[in-house]
């Protein structure tokens, strides 16, 4: 097993590229926010980006990690108006007929409409994308452009203060929509609205919405990831698991995530195809 190589510096152009022996897990992987980690430990309030792509999240208003099972994990606290910002890139948007997938692994007892992510221009035609936890308890998904939406609208309950890894699969070219809830399917929809382009200029954000103030999620966030391709059944089923390190353990219960160091021109002749191919370690 590899483990985790140096660092780069602030300025330095050297970017990390996560390679592990689940080297099929990390093509095109795109964005990997893990909480047990962050640049000055778990108290920083930078969200490192494992992926290689710097997709890294900002953590506001006074927002901290606990421990949890699962190491440590994000806590927000709605009344504080605390969530996470991720700059815009490219990599996290998507144009139209595009196939991609997120996870995301979280814990609530609330259902009210609060935002887990959100990437929605403010301005029209509002494209973008977003989900939360629906008064009625289930998971509600919703990519839209304009007055056309594409929502998948779940069956299981997921505000009963467990832990649930949500996966949302979207076959763009079909037009197929998918909801796993912690590995199970739990809604499927064929639209042709999953085709249309739901690129957007906004900054993507945890726990709140970026079209306007409020909704502000309340309860734990331990991972998000996405993927600009439709990951595969046995992928979906430990959406996270892949970047954790069994046999090492930081402060008793955190793991640590295995990573090769590759240059940024690396990364764009190759994106995250890096599976057969051997990079310099710094």
């Amino acid at each position: 097993m590899s483990n985790l190589n140096s660092h780069s510096s602030p300025g330095n152009q050297d970017v990390q590229v996560a390679f592990s022996e689940h080297e099929s897990r990390w093509d095109q992987l795109v964005c990997a926010l893990m909480p047990f980690d962050g640049e000055g430990g778990p108290t920083s309030v930078t969200l490192r980006d494992f992926s290689g792509w710097r997709n890294d999240g900002t953590l506001k208003n006074g927002m901290t990690r606990v421990i949890s099972e699962y190491g440590y994990v994000l806590k927000f606290v709605s009344g504080l108006s605390q969530y996470v910002s991720i700059p815009n890139s490219p990599r996290i948007n998507f144009p139209a007929n595009s196939s991609y997938t997120f996870a995301i692994r979280f814990k609530t007892t609330t259902s009210s409409n609060q935002r887990l992510f959100e990437k929605r221009d403010t301005s029209s035609p509002n494209a973008g994308y977003y989900c939360y936890v629906a008064s009625s308890g289930v998971f509600v998904w919703a990519s839209d452009v304009g007055a056309s939406a594409a929502a998948l609208i779940g069956v299981s309950l997921v505000d009963d203060g467990k832990w649930h890894d949500v996966v949302i699969r979207i076959n763009g070219e079909g037009g197929i929509g998918e909801l796993f809830i912690d590995g199970k399917l739990d809604k499927t929809s064929a639209d042709e609205t999953f085709k249309l382009d739901f690129t957007s200029t906004i900054e993507l954000r945890l726990g709140t919405r970026t079209e306007a103030s409020g909704f502000f999620f309340d309860g734990q966030i331990g991972g998000f990831a996405i993927w600009k391709r439709p990951i595969t059944d046995e992928e979906l089923s430990e959406p996270f698991d892949f970047l954790l390190q069994e046999d090492e353990i930081i402060n008793s219960k955190v793991p640590t995530p295995k990573m090769v160091v590759g240059t940024e021109e690396d990364l764009e002749e190759r994106p995250i195809t890096l599976k057969k191919e051997t990079l310099n370690v710094y």
